[in-house]
């Protein structure tokens, strides 16, 4: 039997150390998430195209924005970097306002709440912007990529009439690793 000194003197370390090790565990497999969001987010540029009308100049870089989590935003600048898209450069930036994103092209939105979400796609113009935001609700609503989780992985949700509003092409190659697309209503592929 241990002394009742002794279980107060290592009781409390031990816990504290579980807690430890359960919220690193935690934060490891957040971190992980963010990282796999971050290569989505990228590789999504692979398999989407823009009109020319959608870009200021015929230079004027592909520009990937993240709204509201930093982590990714960083995480999507590491894959970014020196890479481009039909010879256009990529950018990033991280923007915390619905204003500061109406040059993006992608746009991730990381904000709680389906009331900020829907605020932020009705302050968006709609036109040229790949919007991507977490909730398979999200395409739904009007986004055009909703991410999930599905058996402990990240999955994505395509809405494909609200990519061809927003005027762009969606390759079959991403439709097909799409969890589910809704179609267009007036298709036979609902």
């Amino acid at each position: 039997m241990i002394h009742p000194v002794m279980a107060g003197r290592w009781f409390r370390p031990c816990v504290l150390l579980l807690l430890a090790v359960m919220f690193s565990h935690q934060v490891a497999a957040q971190g992980l998430e963010k990282r796999v969001k971050a290569a989505y987010i990228f590789n999504f540029t692979h398999f989407i195209d823009w009109s020319e009308s959608a870009f200021e100049t015929p230079s004027s870089p592909l520009q990937l924005c993240i709204a509201g989590d930093r982590e990714v935003a960083v995480a999507v600048n590491s894959l970014i970097h020196n890479k481009k898209k039909n010879q256009r450069d990529l950018s990033n930036k991280l923007v915390l306002r619905p204003e500061d994103a109406l040059d993006c092209h992608v746009l991730y939105i990381a904000v709680n709440g389906d009331k900020t979400l829907l605020r932020w796609l009705q302050a968006l113009p709609g036109r040229h912007m790949l919007t991507i935001a977490d909730g398979s609700s999200f395409v739904d609503d009007g986004g055009v990529v909703g991410f999930t989780i599905v058996d402990g992985k990240l999955r994505f949700d395509i809405s494909q009439l609200n990519a061809q509003r927003a005027e762009l092409q969606i390759s079959s190659k991403l439709l097909s690793l799409a969890r589910q697309v809704r179609r267009n209503p007036s298709s036979s592929e609902l």
